[in-house]
């Protein structure tokens, strides 16, 4: 959940740049190469990318306005990745959650019985009621 991604220094990239990130990031393997151009061409089919010149893309960013939606992701997402608990500004800033931009009160967190607000380090953080 920690990893930096692309997305969150710019809006715009080219090819190689998200390659370089890829084989930074994973090494270069054969199947990642073969792989990148997959990934690029469902997230343009899904919405998410735009092909704004020759290799250069720009991220289409997903507003979600509705606390209860926001908070049902949030949920999921914690449901999934199953790392017990997560400070406020983790799930805030989630990669797990690119292309949407959303923010969340914490009251929104705290009156939703299937979440926990506790205080750890100083530091506000969410579990998941079990």
């Amino acid at each position: 959940m920690h990893r930096r991604q692309m997305s969150n220094f710019q809006d715009e990239f080219t090819l190689k740049q998200l390659k370089q990130k890829l084989y930074d990031e994973w090494g270069e393997t054969t199947t990642l190469m073969y792989s990148i151009d997959k990934l690029v061409a469902t997230l343009k089919y899904m919405g998410v990318l735009d092909n704004i010149g020759s290799g250069r893309y720009a991220i289409k960013r997903h507003r979600i306005n509705n606390p209860e939606v926001v908070k049902l992701m949030i949920y999921s997402m914690m449901k999934v990745d199953d790392a017990g608990y997560y400070t406020f500004v983790e799930l805030q800033e989630s990669i797990y959650m690119f292309p949407f931009e959303y923010r969340i009160a914490k009251e929104s967190l705290i009156e939703d019985e299937r979440f926990i607000m506790s205080n750890f380090g100083g530091e506000t953080t969410v579990s998941i009621k079990e």
